[in-house]
């Protein structure tokens, strides 16, 4: 349990930290860009903003797998974190029964 609160808490810090500052400064970046080309070149902008939706599709799909990825992640990290606790706290009886060998394994 402690393994999983600390990881997800490690996740959404890391969300709010990185991700989200990420985010807001590509949205900048990419309305500054949208204004810029409709100055410059409006049929270049007006393509563009066609293929939004296009973009939006990519991101949706790779959402959907990449959060499959990622909770499968989490949940090994988490039962190997809890495997490794439990080896730690039990050394001495690891230790009594001769069992190194097959829980380095």
């Amino acid at each position: 349990i402690i393994s999983r609160v600390t990881n997800d808490t490690e996740a959404v810090r890391e969300l709010f930290v990185s991700v989200m500052a990420i985010f807001v400064q590509n949205i900048v970046y990419m309305i500054g860009i949208l204004i810029a080309l409709f100055i410059l070149q409006p049929k270049l902008a007006l393509l563009c903003i066609c293929l939004l939706p296009l973009l939006a599709l990519i991101i949706a799909v790779f959402r959907r797998y990449s959060s499959l990825a990622y909770s499968e992640i989490r949940l090994r990290l988490s039962e190997m974190n809890g495997m490794i606790n439990e080896m730690i706290q039990g050394m001495s009886i690891v230790q009594a029964f001769r069992r190194e060998r097959a829980v380095q394994e």
